[in-house]
């Protein structure tokens, strides 16, 4: 589910750089909505969880980007 929100930025433009542009971004905002629903659901400030998801999603992210970046 999570991951068909990122493949919408291929729909909209053929052009590399703004795709992945849009596949950030619309990342972070699932991953906020995910971790507030997440805080909802568990009784935690959904902001805080919201913010926890999108800093370690984040993080995990620049790790694979850099990761995939050393065997490119």
């Amino acid at each position: 589910m999570a991951g068909t929100v990122t493949a919408f930025s291929t729909v909209w433009t053929y052009d590399i750089h703004r795709a992945l542009t849009h596949s950030a971004i619309f990342t972070g905002l699932a991953l906020l909505v995910f971790g507030a629903v997440k805080g909802r659901l568990t009784g935690v400030d959904p902001l805080k969880a919201g913010l926890q998801t999108f800093v370690v999603g984040g993080l995990a992210a620049g790790a694979a980007f850099y990761l995939a970046s050393l065997f490119g």
